[in-house]
């Protein structure tokens, strides 16, 4: 009953409702900035600080033309055996040596021989040459740092995942099969 009679009270006397919708007004986008003066623009082009050329010193870097070093007897001999072994081998991987032992690399051998898979070290150098002139030069990245190739005359992949599980200090870079 109270509240019936402050309800009619309160409606006499010009109070206004609780709830009143505040119309907002909308503000002017300021985030955009205001174009500089045409005059402004080519002060600021003609005043750009360009740094002056510096002649470089005769021998300071190598020339680009690539001197054709010519390869010793061995480094002709081991690209030899290498496209022999690409041309022969159906799987070549490239296999990353970390620090390990000569018996852990020697059980390592011993394992994967008895699957007939090989075990051949062949300097990055020698290897770079030979596979930038040949259709496997997207090999040529993997051979940074110590690698080794395992080659297998049939695909055994298997088998040297299995043996490589056993030796963590061999990593796995890369693998090419063929056939």
């Amino acid at each position: 009953m109270t509240a019936t009679l402050c309800a009619t009270l309160l409606r006499n006397q010009g109070w206004l409702p609780l709830i009143q919708s505040v119309r907002h007004g909308s503000k002017a986008v300021t985030r955009h900035k205001k174009p500089l003066h045409i005059l402004k623009q080519k002060l600021l082009a003609v005043t750009q600080y360009m740094p002056p050329v510096r002649p470089v010193a005769p021998g300071a870097y190598p020339s680009k033309n690539k001197h054709v070093q010519e390869d010793n007897g061995f480094t002709l001999l081991l690209k030899k055996d290498l496209k022999k072994v690409f041309e022969e081998c159906k799987m070549i991987a490239v296999v990353q040596k970390n620090s390990g032992s000569a018996e852990e690399m020697l059980v390592l051998k011993h394992r994967l021989f008895k699957h007939g898979i090989r075990v051949k070290f062949f300097p990055n150098q020698v290897t770079r040459s030979f596979l930038s002139d040949s259709v496997y030069c997207n090999m040529a990245p993997l051979f940074i740092g110590p690698t080794v190739l395992f080659v297998s005359k049939e695909p055994k992949v298997k088998e040297m995942l299995s043996a490589l599980k056993a030796n963590p200090q061999m990593t796995l870079l890369g693998k090419m099969t063929v056939g």
